[in-house]
């Protein structure tokens, strides 16, 4: 028997347009309806239960950021207004679980359960007209997303494109880090030649370019880098400069000796930091 079957249930009465799909994750059931605009509302006990919170309601009201919302419920017990939440919810009661299952309903939940629900009828990806869901995420929310996806996995969390999402992250970093202007870090140019670059390298075995033997630490060297992917890279002479300004990952230094994970000789190479918590 699949442990992440998907069944789905008829609307629960005539008069409620709000179609209820249950789907099981590890023997565990998560009910879902949608909004007016087709996007998916979780029952947040049945999200909190599965990620091990003993007090549900205590880490609904911890984690949860966005607006309190309930939906009615038809259980053995009656009727019910149950508290429901959208998918950044879901994703911060993720962040804050301990259990090691966590990653893999979140990677259920994405693969799975968002893909299902997009493809019928009754759950419809909102339409361009109406508000993007990335409002819906705060900064530091986006910058544990990007610690969970690639920038092609988190685009389609997103509703974006890959080049709109590298944009928005860079938007969110100085929030998070605490930097209190707003103003754009980067002029337009840099940042496209940041996107371009970073994109590139993003397709690569990054053990095969990555010299730095810290897992936190980006360490490139560039002359190799440009004869292999030359080509599809911005021109070098530009580069040196806009990697200067590199955000995601930090540009830390240029042309440092570094005793390569690769080779075990001395490289000069442009140093980033990938994870700023731990580098």
């Amino acid at each position: 028997m699949n442990q992440y079957n998907t069944n789905h249930q008829n609307p629960q009465n005539k008069g409620d347009n709000h179609q209820l799909a249950t789907f099981n994750f590890e023997n565990n059931n998560v009910r879902i309806f949608q909004d007016e605009n087709g996007q998916p509302l979780f029952v947040a006990k049945d999200v909190a239960t599965i990620l091990g919170y003993k007090d549900t309601v205590s880490a609904i009201k911890q984690f949860c950021k966005g607006v309190v919302k309930h939906h009615p419920l038809i259980t053995n017990g009656g009727n019910q207004n149950v508290r429901v939440i959208y998918e950044p919810d879901l994703y911060r009661l993720t962040f804050g679980s301990k259990l090691e299952s966590a990653v893999r309903f979140q990677n259920w939940v994405f693969e799975e359960v968002l893909p299902t629900i997009r493809k019928t009828g009754q759950y419809q990806a909102t339409p361009a007209t109406t508000s993007s869901p990335i409002k819906q995420y705060t900064d530091e929310d986006l910058q544990h997303l990007k610690e969970v996806y690639k920038i092609p996995e988190l685009a389609k969390v997103l509703g974006l494109s890959e080049e709109q999402t590298i944009h928005r992250l860079y938007q969110s970093y100085p929030k998070v880090a605490g930097q209190s202007n707003p103003s754009p870090l980067i002029d337009s140019q840099t940042q496209q030649l940041l996107n371009q670059f970073w994109q590139v390298v993003s397709q690569m075995n990054i053990d095969q370019i990555n010299h730095a033997k810290n897992p936190n630490i980006l360490a490139i060297n560039l002359p190799e880098l440009y004869n292999q992917l030359g080509e599809q890279l911005p021109q070098r002479r530009t580069m040196l400069q806009a990697l200067k300004h590199s955000i995601l990952p930090k540009f830390q230094t240029n042309n440092q000796s570094v005793n390569s994970a690769i080779t075990n000789n001395t490289k000069k190479c442009w140093v980033f930091v990938v994870n700023q918590g731990d580098a």
